[in-house]
């Protein structure tokens, strides 16, 4: 029974985005241009520390201030966009 409801789901899903967002939800951002986004940590009920931590294990980053942008992928991923260098 779950595995047909899991199967439901998932193809409803993948043939509407509406849906998609519904059972999946979408990113979310958590920093822009270095800046940390407090209602969104809230919400997604992660600490500043949570965010460093992110930003270290998955860009190889130390600051924040380093970022363009910082998002909370669907699957719980933090996925970072790192700003340009300048030379």
């Amino acid at each position: 029974m779950l595995v047909a409801l899991h199967r439901l789901l998932a193809w409803a899903s993948f043939h509407s985005e509406w849906m998609g967002k519904l059972v999946k939800g979408e990113a979310l951002l958590l920093a822009e241009q270095g800046r940390p986004i407090p209602e969104h940590l809230s919400q997604a009920y992660l600490s500043q520390k949570d965010l460093l931590d992110g930003l270290h294990t998955n860009a190889n980053l130390a600051h924040l201030d380093q970022t363009e942008a910082v998002y909370l992928e669907r699957d719980g991923s933090i996925s970072v966009v790192k700003k340009e260098q300048q030379q």
